[in-house]
This record gives structure tokens, sequence and C-alpha cells, in this order.
């Protein structure tokens, strides 16, 4: 009978002084293992899985996929959003940055 494999998994982490901190390991879903080790910074267990729930939804809206070419189309126009941080951070973007 297989076991349920959750997509995180929780420990505790003792420290010095005061209580311990929880930390979190997420499941990569290509290889099923566990990778590397986050904090979530909560002393409670039930705050520690709201923790890794709201990250696992996070990461589960970034990992769409998106072509080379669909993320390079329009990436030096004026008004796309990399040119739009440049000129609010007074950046200057000259005419052979831009198409």
């Amino acid at each position: 009978m297989n076991r349920l494999k959750y997509p995180y998994s929780i420990y505790k982490r003792p420290r010095k002084k005061g209580k311990p901190i929880f930390y979190s390991k997420f499941r990569n879903p290509k290889t099923g293992l566990y990778e590397a080790c986050f904090s979530t910074g909560c002393k409670r267990r039930d705050d520690a899985v709201i923790w890794c729930e709201e990250q696992l939804s996070l990461l589960q809206k970034k990992q769409t996929s998106i072509s080379f070419k669909e993320y390079i189309d329009g990436f030096w126009l004026p008004n796309s959003a990399y040119c739009q941080e440049k000129q609010s951070l007074f950046d200057r973007l000259g005419e052979r940055n831009r198409i």
C-alpha cells in the first residue's frame, strides 16, 4: 500500500534561547525528492503549515512555462515592464538598448 506523499515536510529546529522554529522542505515534483530547507519563521506547527500552503500556491502560480521568444518579445520596447522600471529608477536607456 502506497503512502500519500505530501508536497512538503515540516520539522522543528531548536534554538539556543526560546521556542524552536519550524523549517520546511518542499518536494520536487519531477524527481520526488526533497530539496533545500527553508525557515518558516513560525513557532507553532499550525502557522508553519499555513505558511507552507501559501508558498506552495505561489510556486504553482510561478510555474507557468513560456518560451524564450515569448519572454524576450517586446523586452526593449519603451512601454515594457523592464524599461518602465529603469525609467522609474532614473536609469538611462540609450537608443542602442531599444528596438
